[in-house]
């Protein structure tokens, strides 16, 4: 039985991966999905959502931020008795609170990307014992890369390439480990004479075709894994962190962690394998990455360089990126097994959700009439709705715009952690930043 699934995701989003993802979920010929994006469509609750078997939320969404899912819509959505499922990534932050929204909400399906061991412990609440919870993977090789023809090790002038971002404390010593990694190569580059290309500095991340044009320049791009090593269940590891700061914003990590959080370091350790991974290596960029478990897609020497930690071996890592044969034959097996094998495609990741909708709208269907309808009937639902409500979508749509611009704003504004000149600096980040992402939907929307 074919059914008609409703996805909530930001499909404007300015990160590739994200849009992967996106495109992974919903490329199945087995239910009809249909994708609308929240931050867009401000109105979406004026449609009848009881033309759709099932509702879901992708991570790209936070349906407890107003901001992404107006209150209306949150509420019909509450009170609609079909199935609804949900994506979760980052799920370190804002933990209770998105517990108590899918508690709320009647959530019934996650795909989550904690370890299958750990999931029980990291939703432990009794309201949450009915939630079936699948873990999958934080990405799967991209449709559009797999054939892609990337230029041999020996064309390529970048030695090593990264770009990444500054992290938050409390997120423990796993998510640092991408700043150390980082700042570890940079400081030994230069006296092996090596070309490089690594960034953490937000204004220089790269996106779309600037991303992978940059992996197919670099012979090899450092990757670590992904996630954070300390599990934030009730917002309060955060708080003292933040409290830390603002009296010493000085204090470096090591400091805090001495101070606070060492008592909580892998209390629930929520480590995988980044999508970037996965773009490396459909590239036939070498990867060269910190040793760690990688969701067990890949193994030290056979699909990556591996680095010490404390960088002890990083002689033999240069020798292994001047061996151009080596690097070669690196990314050729790792390709081979890896994205042409098949093992981690969009259409693993497609196949899975799809049939775990499909068991679950099976066990409902059996307790009661299937309501058949077409695709024409809700195209033509959503779409008259949208039109009818065109003039009241684009009033709520730069309200929302505002009251996000104005609440950050004033939280950077007042934050007793910065001076002057450091927020005036933030501010110019913030605007820039803010714009990169709003830009896709403005344009399209």
């Amino acid at each position: 039985m074919r059914y008609n699934i409703l996805l909530l995701a930001n499909d404007r989003h300015i990160t590739t991966a994200v849009i992967d993802h996106i495109q992974a979920i919903t490329d199945s010929k087995q239910h009809q999905w249909y994708i609308e994006n929240p931050l867009i469509c401000k109105t979406l609750h004026k449609v009848d959502l009881n033309i759709f078997d099932a509702i879901g939320f992708h991570y790209s969404i936070r349906p407890f931020d107003p901001y992404y899912v107006p209150r209306a819509l949150y509420k019909k959505i509450k009170d609609y008795q079909g199935l609804k499922f949900q994506f979760l990534q980052d799920e370190y932050k804002q933990v209770h609170i998105t517990t108590q929204t899918m508690i709320d909400l009647g959530i019934q399906l996650l795909f989550t990307l904690v370890k299958p061991s750990l999931v029980d412990k990291a939703y432990n609440c009794q309201e949450l014992q009915h939630l079936k919870k699948i873990s999958i993977l934080t990405g799967y090789t991209p449709q559009h890369l797999e054939l892609m023809n990337s230029p041999p090790i020996k064309e390529r002038t970048v030695d090593i390439f990264y770009r990444s971002r500054i992290y938050d404390f409390w997120l423990g010593k796993l998510t640092q480990e991408r700043n150390i990694i980082a700042q570890g190569v940079i400081e030994r580059a230069r006296q092996y004479s090596l070309n490089v290309d690594i960034s953490l500095i937000e204004q220089e991340r790269l996106y779309g075709s600037h991303w992978y044009t940059k992996h197919m320049q670099s012979k090899t791009v450092l990757c670590t894994e992904s996630g954070a090593s300390i599990w934030d269940f009730d917002g309060n590891i955060e708080k003292e962190v933040k409290q830390a700061l603002r009296k010493a914003p000085h204090l470096s990590f090591d400091q805090i962690y001495e101070k606070l959080l060492k008592r909580y370091e892998g209390n629930l350790m929520y480590n995988a394998c980044s999508p970037r991974l996965f773009e490396a290596i459909a590239l036939r960029s070498a990867l060269i990455m910190f040793p760690g478990e990688y969701s067990g897609v890949c193994e030290p020497d056979k699909h990556y360089i591996a680095l010490e930690k404390d960088f002890s071996n990083f002689h033999e890592v240069v020798n292994k990126i001047k061996d151009l044969d080596f690097l070669q034959e690196l990314v050729d097996f790792a390709h081979k097994d890896i994205i042409a094998s098949g093992r981690f495609s969009q259409s693993r990741l497609s196949k899975l959700v799809n049939n775990e909708i499909q068991t679950l709208l099976s066990q409902r269907s059996s307790n009661g009439p299937y309501i058949d309808h077409s695709l024409q009937d809700i195209t033509k639902s959503i779409k008259d709705k949208t039109s009818q409500y065109r003039l009241l979508n684009a009033y709520h749509i730069l309200l929302s715009e505002l009251i996000f611009s104005v609440k950050n704003i004033f939280y950077i504004v007042f934050d007793p952690r910065h001076s002057f000149k450091q927020k005036y600096k933030l501010l110019l980040k913030g605007i820039k930043r803010y714009f990169a992402y709003v830009k896709p939907r403005f344009k399209e929307g």
